[in-house]
Order: C-alpha cells, then sequence, then structure tokens
C-alpha cells in the first residue's frame, strides 16, 4: 500500500488580490456545488484502496470561503474510497472567512492544521493589494484557530508595496506570542495578468529592486530565530516538530495526488495536472471525461535533477544515498568536479549534500553551479 499525499484544490475566493495569479474566481453557492460535486466524482476515480492518504491538504483559492458542509462532503468521499490515515490534514483560510461554525466542522472532520493568509499586519499594505480584512481581524482569527486547538500556520509576503522592517517585526513577534507554530515567507512576484502588474508598468506602484528583497528576507530569517523558529526549507520557518508534512512531500519527492482544477500530481512516475480553466473541468466531469492537461513520465535524468533542486530548498539538505540510487553509482564521485567548484557554498556531512545557511536566498544560482556548470 502506498503513502500519497491528497491535494484538494478549491479555486474560489471573495476577492480577487491585486498580486494574485492563482487559479481563482469569485462564484455563487450553485456554482461552487457543481465544481465540489465534480471534484467529488474525480476523487471516487482517483483513489483506491490501495492508497493510504497520510497527508491531506486542501488549498485555493480560499477553502474557508466555501461553505463548511462542502468542506465535509469533500473529506467523507476520501474516506469512503481510500484508506485514510492522515498524519497532517491542513486547510487553508483567509481572515475574513474565519469563524466558529467553520472552525468547529474542520474538527469534527479531523483537519490538525490552519493556514491563514495573513500577508502583513499593516493596515495600509493590506488596503494597497486589495485584501479583504486588516490587522485586527487577522490577529482575532488567528487566536480563534489557535484556541480552538489547531496547529497554525500564517503566510507572509515579503516585498509588498511599502512594506518595512517593522512590519516583518510585527507580524513575527505578534504571531509569536498568539502561539502559531509556523511562518511562511514568499518575495512578492509581479506577476502578468494581475492589477500589480498594470500598476507596476504604468509607474502607479513602484516594487522593491532584489537587493531590497534580499534585506527583507535577511530580517525576517533574524527575527524568526530570535522567536524560536527555526529555517527547515527556504521559505518555510516553524517551531520545534512543527513542519509541514505534506509539504515535505514536494521537497522530498515523495508521491502526491492533486484533485481539482489545475491541481498538479506525482504519482507512478509521472507527473500531470488537470485543465487550468474552472468551467472545462466541470464541463468535463459532468460529461465523463477525465483526462489531464499534460502528462509526462519523470526520466531518470529528470528524477535526479528534481531531486536534487527540491532537496537543496531543505535546509537539511538531500540525502546522498538518494541521489546515488538515482544515478546507479556515488554522485560525489560522478560531480565532484562541480562539487568542488561549488565548495564554498555547499556542505556535505552527515550522508546529506546541504547549501551552507548563509546562501540559501541564492540557491539557485548555486543549483546551476552543481547542475550545469
Amino acid at each position: 500500500m502506498k503513502d500519497v499525499g491528497l491535494y484538494i484544490h478549491i479555486p474560489f475566493c471573495r476577492g480577487k488580490c491585486s498580486y494574485c495569479s492563482f487559479v481563482s474566481a469569485v462564484k455563487d453557492e450553485g456554482y461552487i456545488a457543481r465544481y465540489t460535486t465534480a471534484l467529488r466524482r474525480e476523487l471516487e476515480r482517483v483513489l483506491s484502496k490501495n492508497i493510504n492518504v497520510d497527508t491531506l491538504y486542501i488549498g485555493g483559492g480560499t477553502p474557508s470561503a466555501i461553505n463548511s458542509e462542502e468542506i465535509e462532503r469533500i473529506v467523507d468521499t476520501i474516506k469512503k474510497h481510500s484508506v485514510y490515515a492522515p498524519r497532517e490534514f491542513t486547510i487553508e483560510c483567509n481572515p475574513e472567512s474565519i469563524d466558529d461554525e467553520k472552525l468547529a466542522v474542520y474538527k469534527r472532520v479531523g483537519a490538525s492544521r490552519i493556514s491563514v493568509g495573513v500577508q502583513s499586519l499593516s493596515d495600509r499594505v493590506l488596503k494597497s493589494v486589495g485584501r479583504l480584512h486588516d490587522s485586527k481581524t487577522a490577529i482575532e482569527a488567528v487566536s480563534k484557530a489557535v484556541k480552538y486547538g489547531f496547529d497554525v500556520s500564517v503566510d507572509m509576503i515579503l516585498g509588498l508595496p511599502g512594506s518595512t522592517f517593522e512590519d516583518i517585526d510585527t507580524f513575527v513577534d505578534t504571531f509569536s506570542d498568539i502561539g502559531v507554530d509556523h511562518i511562511s515567507a514568499y518575495a512578492l512576484k509581479v506577476e502578468e495578468g494581475t492589477r500589480l502588474f498594470e500598476e507596476v508598468e504604468s509607474g502607479k506602484t513602484v516594487i522593491l529592486d532584489d537587493d531590497a528583497m534580499a534585506d527583507q528576507y535577511d530580517r525576517l530569517h533574524e527575527k524568526s530565530l530570535s522567536c524560536g523558529y527555526r529555517r527547515y526549507e527556504v521559505s518555510n520557518f516553524s517551531k520545534e516538530n512543527k513542519e509541514s508534512l505534506h509539504n515535505m512531500k514536494y521537497w522530498e519527492m515523495d508521491e502526491y495526488i492533486g484533485v481539482g482544477a489545475s491541481a498538479h500530481s506525482y504519482f507512478g512516475s509521472k507527473r500531470y495536472y488537470n485543465v487550468e480553466d474552472v468551467d472545462r473541468y466541470i464541463e468535463n466531469v459532468e460529461n465523463g471525461i477525465f483526462i489531464e492537461e499534460k502528462e509526462e513520465d519523470v526520466v531518470a535524468d529528470t528524477h535526479f535533477e528534481e531531486t536534487l533542486m527540491l532537496g537543496l530548498r531543505l535546509e537539511k539538505g538531500v540525502a546522498l544515498s538518494k541521489l546515488d540510487d538515482i544515478l546507479g553509482g556515488s554522485f560525489v564521485d560522478k560531480y565532484r568536479g562541480r562539487i568542488d567548484k561549488a565548495r564554498d557554498f555547499v556542505d556535505i556531512s552527515n550522508g546529506r549534500l546541504a547549501i551552507k545557511p548563509a546562501y540559501m536566498p541564492v540557491m539557485n544560482s548555486i543549483i546551476i553551479k552543481l547542475l550545469y556548470d
């Protein structure tokens, strides 16, 4: 029996933030019900009693923006069509859509972890990018989730227009005091097709340059350490033993199945993903059409490169034995010349290859040296 991570995509939000390029939409309850019915039909198709769902992650979009009864139906379908023994069950939420009723249902269906999209505690910054909550709402929502007994993670975005070092300090201090276990921090990306892209192109909004963004990252790392959070992945910081078990599957090349519009999977040595367009996804499933948008075999060369690239995102790095198994020989021997060139930036010890902590912010250039230089 295979242990598999299961990701469920809920592509609905109450509004669209200026920077958002994810597959998400604002829809009525009837449309949402059509989508979740289609999603449950896909679950019935892809799951089996040979699969043990050992991590479950319901993300989006904003899962907390839909009725909690829909979440309950989705979980019931998973239980019915697989072996269901999750070590971790995460639901993503936004502050403005968290309430007691939803948290009680999430607890009843077995959720253990809530990931809250806070992004900033500066009301000025939140308003500028179109977030629907203010800092008071965020703090109250996160506090409520902690009191319900969930492990709680909060997201923040570095480099939002107008953000400061003081904003970072306030964010980390506030949530550490509340009892938050985990912080995920992502650098702002200006994606074509978003409102923010248009604002930057027109000169209405000015964003940080790379050096200033790096300074914000360094400030976050320093502040998080002082509050007891350990960086275990380049964008993720946790209290002891509170790492995201589901996301670790991605970084360690473990198998996972994604269900819903735009959801990605890595299963049976194949990568594939569903159609992005939500209308088309629903119509396909309603018509009995289950065709992934793209499928590719993960051959040995690709498997090696992905294992190295994803594993080096982790502070502990990647196991040499895993690389040796893929190569059919010693990674250190085969890549000795490239390792020597990158020696100042990497460490090999205790059977693992890792990027030295000081160089994690420039990990991409180091990975290129190891793979291609």
